[in-house]
Order: C-alpha cells, then sequence, then structure tokens
C-alpha cells in the first residue's frame, strides 16, 4: 500500500471568497478552504476542503471522463505510481439550497490543481567523463537549472553531501604520486524527489610529473672512469626519452629510453639525451661527455645496475682502496675499505647512490677511478586504477581503462581469475 502524507495546513489569506454571497443570511458565506494548499507534492496525500455554507460542496475532477460534481463527503485521497508525476485539476463549488434567496444562481466555481510528482530527475552529468588528467582540473555539472544537485568528493553522500552552488569543482593532486578522486553526486528535484546517485573517477597525475622544464641525468657525469658507465634518468613526466652516445641527435635516430641501462662503450663518449615532456611540444636535450679507460683491477665483484631494496659491496683486499659517495675522486682522505658495504633503500622507496673507489697505487698514478651507480628500489607495486567510461549497472559494451605507475606492470583478468603473469 502506498504510504499516505496527511498534510494538516491553517491558511489565514488563502480563504476563497464566493463573489455572490455575503452574511445576509440567505446563504452561509460560500468560502472554500482546501488543506493542504494545492501545489506540487513528492507523495501521495489526502485533501479536505472546508466550506461555511450551510449545505456542503460539490466537486468533480477535470481529467475524469465523468463531466457529473459529485457530493463532497469524505477527504480526496491523491496519489501516484513511483516515477510517475500526475496532475489532478479539482473543481469545487458550494451547494445552494433550493429556493432560497440565492436559489437561481449558478454557484461560482473554484478551480484547485495538484500535482503528485514522483517521477525522479535525471542523474546529474559532470562537464568531464573518468579518466587520467593533470595534476589540477575543474568539473562542474551540466543542468537545466531546474533541479538542485548534491555532491561530495571521496566521502559517501550519507555522510557529507554539499548543496552545488553552480561554481566549477576544483580537483588538485599536490603529492609525488597520481591520486584517484571520486566524485558522487544526485539530484532533487522541485517536488524533492532525489535521483539515483552517480559516480565520476578521475585519476590526477602527480604534479611533478605533468610539467617538466629540465632533463636530470642521474647517471653518467663527466670524467674519465675504469669501468663501463650506467645510464640512469629521472624520466618521470616524459613522453619519450631517446639517446645517443655518438654526439648525434637522439630525437632522429636514438635509442628509447625505459630503465637503467648500462652503456657498453669505452673511449670517450659524448652521451645526449633528448625527450618529451608530457603534453609539450618540443623536447629537452642534456649531453654529458666522459671517457672509459678501462683498467685491469679484478677485485670488484659488483657491478652497477638496479637492485631490489639494497646492496652489497664487496672488494677483493688485495690493495688499500679508499672510496667516497660523492661525485668526485677519492682520496687518502677517504674512507678506506675494510669490510662489505651493505647500502639499503629507504623502506617502500627508492634510493640513487653513487660509489667511487680507487686504490693506493691508483691514487698515486692517475686520475682514474672506478665507478658505481645504484639504484636500490624498494618500492611496492601501486594498486592499479580502473576506469569506465560508463555508469554501473552496464547493459551494453563499454570503454575499461587501467592506470597505474609508469613503472609496474599490470595484469589483469575478465573471467574472475586472479590475474598473474600468464593472463
Amino acid at each position: 500500500m502506498s504510504a499516505k502524507i496527511v498534510l494538516i495546513t491553517v491558511l489565514l489569506n488563502g480563504l476563497l471568497a464566493i463573489p455572490g454571497y455575503g452574511q445576509d443570511g440567505s446563504a452561509s458565506a460560500g468560502r472554500i478552504l482546501p488543506a493542504p494548499v494545492p501545489g506540487s507534492y513528492p507523495a501521495d496525500i489526502i485533501v479536505d476542503f472546508e466550506t461555511e455554507t450551510e449545505y456542503g460542496i460539490e466537486y468533480r475532477f477535470l481529467e475524469s471522463l465523468d463531466p457529473a460534481y459529485h457530493k463532497y463527503i469524505f477527504p480526496l485521497e491523491l496519489s501516484a505510481l513511483p516515477g510517475e508525476r500526475r496532475t489532478y485539476t479539482v473543481e469545487a463549488r458550494p451547494v445552494i439550497e433550493t429556493g432560497s434567496a440565492g436559489g437561481g444562481t449558478v454557484p461560482p466555481v473554484t478551480r484547485f490543481t495538484y500535482v503528485i510528482d514522483k517521477q525522479y530527475p535525471r542523474a546529474p552529468r559532470a562537464s568531464l567523463p573518468n579518466g587520467l588528467y593533470p595534476d589540477t582540473i575543474s568539473v562542474s555539472f551540466v543542468t537545466d537549472g531546474r533541479d538542485e544537485i548534491f555532491y561530495s568528493i571521496d566521502r559517501p553522500l550519507a555522510e557529507e553531501a554539499r548543496k552545488w552552488d553552480g561554481s566549477p569543482l576544483e580537483l588538485r593532486n599536490s603529492g609525488p604520486l597520481p591520486r584517484e578522486f571520486n566524485l558522487y553526486a544526485y539530484s532533487v528535484d522541485e517536488a524533492g524527489n532525489a535521483g539515483s546517485h552517480v559516480s565520476y573517477s578521475y585519476l590526477l597525475r602527480a604534479a611533478d610529473s605533468v610539467r617538466r622544464d629540465r632533463l636530470d641525468i642521474l647517471s653518467p657525469v663527466g670524467g674519465r672512469f675504469a669501468n663501463t658507465q650506467l645510464l640512469a634518468l629521472d624520466s618521470e613526466g616524459f613522453e619519450w626519452i631517446r639517446y645517443t652516445v655518438d654526439g648525434t641527435d637522439p630525437t632522429v635516430q636514438g635509442v628509447l629510453y625505459s630503465e637503467p641501462v648500462i652503456i657498453d662503450k669505452t673511449g670517450e663518449t659524448v652521451l645526449t639525451v633528448a625527450a618529451l615532456p608530457r603534453g609539450g611540444a618540443v623536447p629537452l636535450q642534456t649531453v654529458v661527455r666522459y671517457e672509459v679507460v678501462e683498467g685491469d683491477d679484478t677485485s670488484y665483484n659488483v657491478r652497477s645496475g638496479t637492485y631490489p631494496g639494497e646492496v652489497t659491496v664487496n672488494v677483493r683486499r688485495s690493495r688499500r682502496y679508499y672510496y667516497t659517495f660523492a661525485e668526485r675522486l677519492p682520496g687518502y682522505a677517504d674512507t678506506q675499505y675494510t669490510q662489505p658495504v651493505t647500502i639499503q633503500a629507504p623502506e617502500g622507496g627508492i634510493k640513487y647512490v653513487s660509489m667511487r673507489f680507487r686504490s693506493d697505487e691508483s691514487i698515486d698514478r692517475s686520475g682514474v677511478d672506478y665507478r658505481f651507480f645504484f639504484v636500490l628500489d624498494d618500492r611496492k607495486p601501486s594498486v592499479p586504477h580502473i576506469v569506465l567510461r560508463d555508469t554501473p549497472p552496464l547493459n551494453a559494451a563499454t570503454r575499461v581503462e587501467i592506470f597505474g605507475s609508469e613503472k609496474d606492470l599490470i595484469y589483469f583478468s575478465t573471467d574472475g581469475s586472479t590475474p598473474d603473469i600468464s593472463s
């Protein structure tokens, strides 16, 4: 059974005066008082009419196929089905006693219009679809101006629903990692009906990876070394990175850089690196000149590269060795190697370490040192973000986008099984 709302209204200025009927005793003043007042309601109502006439009132519905007036005895129940908007137009008039002073006069008719509106308003539509965006975006709602929109960001609507004032909503990611924002919203129409909830997901890139105005080469550096060098770049925020080792333009025929790699080249090297910033039009370019004079010292049992979390540097002590973590030639004033050295990344983070060695003989004879560069990576893969172009429930094919860190491999399945490397 549909729920009913009984509204009791005290109408002070809404009494309907019936012209031609006074207080002369020939007929009671023919004023009709409806309760509740005519208007739009989001639920079923019961309408009661009061009158000062001695013989009551009669009424009819204009929407009815029956044009006859009926004696008003009981309150009128006005209802609509869920999702329906129904209009009731009631004509009411006082009943006049036959043969009275007012007999023969056609009583005036008063018309009352009620709307039972259970239609659900349209769901709000955001100005931006789901997707991957820069670190800062502005989002508005597309509306016809009749419905009110309530929204929340990253919190359930039941906990925090704010009324949208028409101003754009600014979403900003100021952190070092991509961040997902979830925008929730629903509409409320003039009758008070609340529509279905909708959600939008925006993945904003990290603030420091959106606009790059310089290209940082972490390794190699300029100098003369006794071992081949590792190429390691700060690659976040670029569409592509290419390099050459012979001084030619890498934008034309450079090797695509994706991760740290040993440059297997001796002699003089002119390393040229070009990178296109994400969203940019002009590549950035950097040049490093260095020389590799291969040494014959086989005491080092370590190699430059990427290590998961930590690396242990072990040197056979056939000579006295000195080392430094600074980008300069080590000397007698630096730390003498006496035991294996373990270097660790911060928990859950990444660390770049340059470690340079020279033996006492090398310090006395030449300006060449062994330089090792380590990328210690203890980062855990971030949780991938799944973005649907359409809002569930879905009844047709849709587009699915999966976003994650540029350094992570993402595996997925569509049959409900747990994704793995073979998915």
